[in-house]
């Protein structure tokens, strides 16, 4: 077991529990810290610190357990165990360093979903595998593409557009107060690739595919 200061990115639903994201203050590389089942999502219990649930921004310690937990494509996962806990905070600025270039983002031009077999036709290794991108971005417009769903809509710095979900619960619950977009400028988007994924009713023969998503939104 061992301690590590983590700058919180990202803590977002998923799968009645959290899927949490952040950066390593002594490597500076992204991680996603997860729990040691099947799914993989940190229970929600552990990420509500003292009377507040951990958000972006929060410089947190998390005790990280041995053993990989790489999944396909998610190179960042790591085992944790619970006893967290938020010491410090962070400043936007302060994610500047953090930022990977965004000519391309998570492996491929746009905002298509990947289809599982592109990694294994580009034979893809595992160290070039990358599920986790901060950017810096200049404008994203916000939208409800249905009922309770936004997506946020943005532009790289190679001038690429991308239309991509938003799963920041604590971001869209801002949103939704007003139920109207809202576009926000210079601030950090931490981009998420999910799993490779097809909805259970789904054709045997459409493939798997992972998806890219908007899992924290820093302005």
């Amino acid at each position: 077991m061992s301690i590590s200061e983590i700058l919180c990115l990202a803590n977002s639903y998923k799968e009645n529990n959290r899927c949490v994201a952040g950066v390593d203050l002594q490597s500076g590389q992204l991680v996603r810290p997860v729990a040691e089942s099947n799914s993989q999502v940190i229970p929600d219990d552990w990420v509500k610190i003292g009377r507040r649930h951990l958000k972006p921004l929060d410089i947190v310690e998390v005790p990280f357990q041995q053993g990989d937990a790489i999944v396909k494509y998610q190179a960042e996962n790591r085992f944790c165990d619970e006893g967290w806990k938020i010491i410090g905070q962070a400043k936007p600025a302060d994610l500047q360093r953090y930022c990977d270039s965004d000519g391309t983002i998570l492996h491929t031009p746009g905002s298509d979903a990947i289809a599982e077999r592109y990694f294994r036709l580009q034979n893809l290794p595992r160290k070039d595998w990358k599920s986790l991108q901060l950017i810096n971005v200049r404008d994203v417009e916000f939208y409800e593409r249905e009922e309770d769903k936004w997506n946020g809509r943005f532009r790289n710095r190679a001038g690429q557009e991308f239309d991509l979900r938003v799963t920041d619960d604590g971001f869209i619950k801002q949103l939704a107060q007003e139920r109207r977009g809202m576009t926000l400028s210079g601030g950090y988007l931490l981009l998420s690739l999910s799993r490779p994924w097809k909805h259970y009713q789904a054709a045997k023969e459409k493939p798997m595919k992972c998806y890219k998503l908007i899992a924290g939104v820093i302005f």
